[in-house]
């Protein structure tokens, strides 16, 4: 199975996405959730936004506290790169909310 928390976790985002390139949609059906969302943080980074949009809201339906609070960052960094500063402001402050519901 794909795992991107090695390459993620030491900031390695090229050779990460680089190993996803063609068949993102495939290993994104693999995925846990969580793996799922640090793909869509590096999308955003490399300014794929629609693709992290489309990852982010395939995961937003969980109701796990984590996943939800995790969907709210990345949706107030999208919010952020746009200029959007009230809606990122909101989406930031529902993570916090819901990561401290998740413990």
């Amino acid at each position: 199975m794909f795992d991107p928390e090695p390459r993620f976790r030491t900031g390695h985002y090229s050779a990460l996405l680089s190993s996803t390139e063609g068949k993102l949609e495939s290993i994104l059906r693999v995925c846990a959730p969580d793996h799922q969302l640090m793909i869509a943080q590096v999308l955003i980074h490399a300014d794929r936004i629609d693709e992290a949009l489309r990852t982010i809201e395939s995961n937003s339906s969980y109701s796990v506290r984590s996943i939800q609070a995790h969907c709210q960052l990345l949706l107030g960094l999208i919010a952020k790169r746009k200029g959007e500063l009230d809606v990122a402001s909101r989406r930031f402050q529902s993570a916090v909310r819901l990561g401290r519901e998740a413990g």
